[in-house]
């Protein structure tokens, strides 16, 4: 897209003799590709936030909960042995994983309390995501619209990790991941 810009940029200096119509067309175009260029660069660090590629999950998700801008739930997040950053792949998962599950919070629970938390064992990472909202019928979702769920399933499936998800109307949901940190070796080697 930046090509694009450059190109009617180009094209815009070469021409001086354009009639006003035609000015205001490619004028216009610049500012739409311009305006392209800038959402996809949003859309880019929006997918790999700055604080997770520097600063490693624990910073990444405490940015993510501090601009969220929800007077009518709170959020706590706990976090234990994660001093040291983890392979960049299973932040990246968690990362979308927790931030997938807190926007499902916010969208469908009607929860005043989120608690996430993320402890780091030696056998591998526990990450627990609970609400104390209106809860959900899990077999419902999984057949109408829960392409959020299949999509966290799958993503935590990748890292050979475990996720189950424990709710029922009216009673919240609790969110339990665990990925093994440990190498699995098989049998039949």
């Amino acid at each position: 897209m930046s090509a694009a810009w450059m190109n009617l940029q180009a094209l815009k200096n070469q021409i001086s003799k354009l009639n006003s119509a035609e000015a205001d067309l490619l004028d216009k175009s610049l500012a739409l590709v311009n305006e392209s260029c800038n959402e996809v660069r949003q859309v880019s660090h929006n997918m790999m936030p700055n604080a997770l590629l520097l600063k490693g999950l624990v910073k990444a998700v405490q940015e993510f909960i501090g601009q969220i801008n929800q007077r009518n739930i709170k959020i706590n997040l706990t976090t234990e042995g994660l001093s040291d950053n983890l392979p960049s792949h299973i932040e990246t998962v968690l990362y979308r994983v927790i931030q997938e599950s807190v926007n499902n919070v916010i969208k469908h629970s009607k929860a005043s309390k989120l608690d996430i938390s993320i402890i780091k064992s030696l056998d591998g990472i526990d990450v627990m995501i609970e609400d104390n909202g209106i809860g959900f019928n899990l077999k419902n979702a999984n057949k109408t619209n829960g392409i959020g769920l299949s999509n966290i399933k799958s993503r935590i499936q990748y890292l050979e990790g475990t996720v189950e998800w424990n709710t029922s109307e009216k009673n919240g949901t609790l969110v339990a991941i665990f990925i093994p940190l440990t190498k699995r070796i098989s049998p039949n080697l």
